[in-house]
């Protein structure tokens, strides 16, 4: 085996061009170092012919869908591939990125595939154990097995270095975290490269290509991460900002950006706004009916809110048996809207649909089962029909008197009418009537005639007032005067 040696003076710290060794300042001055064994052309010639037909194995395997095929192919070759010695391209730099891509798509689909128990039973363990896991964990052990993959060996020392990891590989943990359903992450892990990267790092030997990867993940931050965040105003605001990309480019990502969000603008307002159901001129919803019987649940059209019960065998008896035995419900039905329609005949017509034939408001709840026990089995009547009659949800216009009867209804009972009136019709009209009986009297006695000062002087007194009239008199007094002082402040 071939062996080299080289002599090195020290100068705060020495590099040897072979194998790239680093002496740290603190060593004393070697003459020879010791000698290096270099690795084998014939071994690593031999490993790069040996992963070569793994990986199209995988792949196919992958396209066919055997997980677990290429689940093993998948550990088989990264038992070969190991992380780089150096920052520099070697002769594994493409098999790591291919490798790596087809790993993180296999255990992200699978993630996202939700598979059932028979196809869980054909997975293996360690695929099993990541659908246990949430999608940020998920996502995360993404991203740091490819920076353990990627960051070369003698940059170890200072941690694991996002601006290592290749354009093609960053863009698939993204998608990934988009497929798993986490854009938080995906936001962290293109952060993390752009805050890390170097433009020349990755770009020595081909610049159009790593030209082509910046564009894709900016594509990928900009219409894919940031949007589905709700970041419309960051995004913008970041576009303005980036001068790597071309103008062309940055002006093409602002024009799909807006159209994005026109298209998510006009899906949120029409989430909110209510649907209406075609053929209804109403925007109110259909008013809620009770619950069909077993004979009448097929005839429910696919815009009815009730639960649809499968039309087959009930209790041993064919669905066919229904039609005969709803022919005279049937033709009551019939009979009974053609009624309603003559009482109402400004309403406009309405065409059956679905072979659901809707009860009108007057039927009683027997005659709207039986209403739809005869749709199911008969032909859609072809009468005309009244739209639906707007219901209760729009809220009507009150007038003054009906909200000063709606508040004070609650206390008009008949005990306390009674009460009422009591005190304020009998007892006032007796009080007057024996006022006045006592004043003819002292008016028609015997010789003295009262002058005009004594019965102001008796007013004053308040001698001629009777019991209920004082009592009345000092409660209006005591509720003026509450009132005055509360309006002053003083309460």
């Amino acid at each position: 085996m071939p062996t080299a040696t080289a002599t090195v003076t020290q100068n705060g710290s020495a590099h040897i061009s072979i194998k790239t060794v680093v002496i740290p300042p603190g060593l004393q001055k070697p003459s020879v170092l010791s000698p290096q064994p270099l690795p084998s052309p014939s071994m690593s010639t031999g490993s790069h012919a040996t992963i070569r037909p793994l990986y199209n194995r995988a792949t196919r395997a992958f396209l066919h869908r055997d997980i677990r095929l290429t689940y093993s192919l998948l550990e088989a070759a990264f038992a070969i591939l190991q992380r780089p010695q150096t920052s520099a391209p070697d002769a594994f730099t493409d098999d790591r990125r291919k490798w790596d891509i087809l790993r993180v798509t296999l255990e992200s689909t699978v993630y996202a595939s939700n598979p059932s128990q028979a196809e869980k039973a054909s997975l293996p363990d360690p695929l099993l154990q990541s659908l246990l896991e949430t999608p940020h964990t998920l996502t995360s052990k993404f991203y740091n097995r490819s920076l353990s993959l990627f960051t070369p060996a003698d940059s170890v020392v200072s941690g694991p270095n996002a601006a290592h990891i290749p354009p093609q590989v960053l863009a698939t943990l993204v998608l990934a975290s988009l497929k798993v359903e986490c854009p938080e992450f995906g936001r962290v892990m293109i952060e993390d490269w752009l805050a890390r990267r170097d433009p020349t790092l990755g770009a020595v030997d081909d610049g159009t290509e790593h030209e082509d990867g910046y564009a894709k993940i900016m594509d990928l931050y900009c219409l894919h991460i940031l949007p589905k965040l709700d970041q419309w105003d960051y995004v913008f605001e970041f576009l303005e900002y980036e001068s790597e990309l071309s103008v062309k480019t940055r002006e093409r990502l602002k024009s799909n950006l807006k159209t994005l969000q026109a298209q998510y603008l006009t899906a949120r307002s029409l989430s909110r706004s209510p649907s209406i159901p075609n053929g209804f001129d109403s925007p109110t919803p259909r008013p809620h009916s009770p619950a069909p019987s077993s004979s009448s649940s097929s005839s429910l059209s696919t815009t009815s809110t009730h639960t649809v019960v499968p039309s087959n065998r009930v209790n041993g008896t064919p669905h066919s048996n229904y039609r005969s035995s709803s022919s005279s419900s049937s033709r009551s039905d019939v009979t009974a809207r053609a009624k309603v329609q003559s009482h109402s005949p400004r309403l406009p017509s309405l065409q059956a649909q679905n072979g659901y034939a809707r009860s009108s408001h007057s039927r009683s709840r027997n005659s709207r089962t039986a209403s739809s026990s005869s749709a199911s089995g008969t032909r859609p009547s072809t009468l005309p029909r009244a739209p639906p009659i707007a219901q209760s949800t729009a809220v009507p216009h009150l007038s003054t008197y009906s909200l000063v009867k709606a508040a004070i209804q609650p206390y008009l009972t008949t005990s306390r009418l009674t009460t009422l009136f009591f005190l304020f019709v009998v007892f006032p009209t007796v009080s007057f009537l024996i006022r006045r009986r006592r004043r003819a009297r002292l008016m028609g006695t015997s010789g003295t005639a009262i002058t005009n000062a004594e019965l102001v002087r008796r007013r004053l007194g308040g001698v001629e007032a009777g019991l209920l009239r004082r009592v009345w008199g000092e409660v209006s007094r005591a509720v003026i005067d509450t009132v005055k002082m509360a309006g002053s402040g003083l309460v």
